[in-house]
C-alpha cells in the first residue's frame, strides 16, 4: 500500500489577458492560485489548483487557504492511503467546517494521485465518460456595444454556440448590448445545425420585480436562461421569477452547498443551478449536489471561477460523465497557456476534447510557482 509521505503548498498570481469586471466584486486584473502537490512514498504525484481570490462567492483568499492547508487539512493526509477517499474525507469534514477552497485543493490533487496510481484518467475513477467533448458557453463581460459585437463574433467563429451575456448595468445599456449581440448571432452563417444560444448572467444585482422588467425586455431578443437575477439570500425572488419569467431561471451563488440546492428544489425556486467545483469543495459534495437536481428534475450547469488550466481539468472530468448538457468550461481562456503553471488543454470548436492520460492529464510548471509550506515533517 502506497502512502501520503510529502505535500507541497505553492502559489502563484496569473496576470489575466484582460481585466474584466465583476458585477459583486469589481475590477479583477489577476488570478491569485493556491497549488499543492501531494507525494507518496513510491514518488507518484498529484497536482491541485484551487483559486483564492474568491471571496465573494467563497469568503476565501488565497492567504486564509494556505493557512488553513499548512495549519490544519495537509498535516492530517501525511501517512494515509490516497486511494482511501472515504476515510481521508471523513477525517477532514471532522477537522473543519467551511473552508471549500482549501478542500478542493486537497481533494482535485488525491484525484489526479489517484488516477496516476490506478493508471487511469479521472472520469474512469468515477464510472466512465459518456462524451468526448465538453462544450462550454462563452462568457461576454461589461463592455461598449462595439467590444460586445466583436466579442460575440470572435466567440461565434471559434465554434461556441451558447453566449451569456454579463448585465446589470443600466436598464437601457443591458438592452442594447443583449440586442447586439442577438443581431450578431443572427448574422451569423453556421454550418452545422446547432441552435445558438442567448444567456444573461445578473449576478445578484436586481431586485424581483425590476428582474421581471428585464426579463420581458430580454424575450424580444429570444433570451434563453436568466442566471442569478436577484441576490443570493432572495430565495423568494427567484420562486417569484421561476413562476412569472420567460427565461429559465438558473441559481448560481444561492447554491453554494448540498443543503442550498435541496432547498432550491425543494421549494422550486428555480428551474436550474449552476454548479462548481469550489463551491462544493469535493467531488463527493459535488455528485450529491447533482444527483439533488436531478432528482428534482432541474436542470444544472457544470462550471468554473476565471481558474487555470488544472482546476479547469477537474470540472471536466466530472462534465464528461453526466447527464447534464450545459457547461462553463471556458474561462481558462483568461489566462495565456504560458503563464498557467497548468498544461494540457486548448479550447477548439467552441469546447474541449478530452484526453486519455492518467489522473486529470495536466502537467505543471513548477518555475512558475512560488513555494509556500512543506508538510512533511509536521509533528501532529
Amino acid at each position: 500500500m502506497v502512502s501520503i509521505n510529502s505535500i507541497n503548498i505553492y502559489s502563484c498570481k496569473i496576470p489575466l489577458i484582460h481585466s474584466f469586471t465583476h458585477a459583486s466584486s469589481g475590477k479583477v486584473s489577476r488570478l491569485d492560485e493556491v497549488y499543492i502537490e501531494i507525494m507518496t512514498d513510491d514518488g507518484t504525484t498529484g497536482w491541485g489548483e484551487v483559486r483564492g481570490n474568491c471571496e465573494y462567492v467563497t469568503g476565501d483568499t488565497s492567504e486564509r487557504i494556505i493557512s488553513i492547508l499548512s495549519g490544519k487539512l495537509c498535516p492530517l493526509l501525511i501517512g494515509k492511503n490516497p486511494i482511501n477517499r472515504n476515510e481521508i474525507n471523513s477525517v477532514i469534514e471532522k477537522e473543519i467546517i467551511g473552508n471549500s477552497g482549501a478542500k478542493m485543493a486537497i481533494d482535485v490533487a488525491l484525484w489526479d494521485l489517484e488516477g496516476k496510481i490506478l493508471n487511469l484518467p479521472c472520469y474512469d475513477l468515477i464510472g466512465g465518460k459518456v462524451r468526448n467533448f465538453i462544450p462550454s458557453d462563452a462568457n461576454i463581460a461589461f463592455n461598449d456595444i462595439e467590444h460586445t459585437i466583436n466579442e460575440a463574433r470572435e466567440y461565434l467563429e471559434k465554434g461556441f454556440r451558447t453566449l451569456k451575456v454579463r448585465v446589470g448595468m443600466s436598464h437601457e445599456m443591458d438592452e442594447a448590448r443583449v440586442a447586439a449581440v442577438r443581431s450578431t448571432i443572427n448574422s451569423f452563417n453556421t454550418n452545422d445545425d446547432k441552435k445558438i444560444s442567448l444567456f444573461v448572467d445578473a449576478n445578484g444585482k436586481w431586485k424581483a420585480k425590476e428582474a421581471l422588467i428585464m426579463s420581458n425586455i430580454f424575450k424580444k431578443y429570444d433570451v434563453a436562461w436568466m442566471e442569478q437575477p436577484v441576490d443570493e439570500t432572495d430565495i423568494e425572488g427567484l420562486k417569484f421569477l421561476k413562476n412569472n419569467a420567460d427565461q429559465e431561471i438558473c441559481a448560481d451563488e444561492s447554491c453554494k452547498s448540498i443543503k442550498d440546492v435541496h432547498e432550491i428544489g425543494k421549494n422550486n425556486a428555480a428551474d436550474a443551478v449552476h454548479l462548481k467545483y469550489i463551491k462544493a469543495g469535493s467531488y463527493e459534495k459535488l455528485k450529491a449536489m447533482i444527483d439533488i437536481a436531478e432528482v428534482n428534475h432541474q436542470d444544472y450547469m457544470l462550471g468554473q471561477m476565471d481558474e487555470g488550466r488544472l482546476a479547469t481539468a477537474a470540472i471536466l472530468n466530472v462534465a464528461a460523465t453526466v447527464k447534464g448538457n450545459k457547461f462553463e468550461v471556458s474561462c481558462f481562456k483568461h489566462v495565456s497557456e504560458k503563464n498557467d503553471p497548468g498544461k494540457g488543454i486548448r479550447l477548439k470548436d467552441g469546447g474541449i476534447y478530452l484526453g486519455n492520460s492518467p489522473g486529470l492529464g495536466i502537467c505543471v510548471d513548477k518555475s512558475l510557482l512560488k513555494f509556500e509550506k512543506n508538510c512533511k515533517n509536521f509533528n501532529y
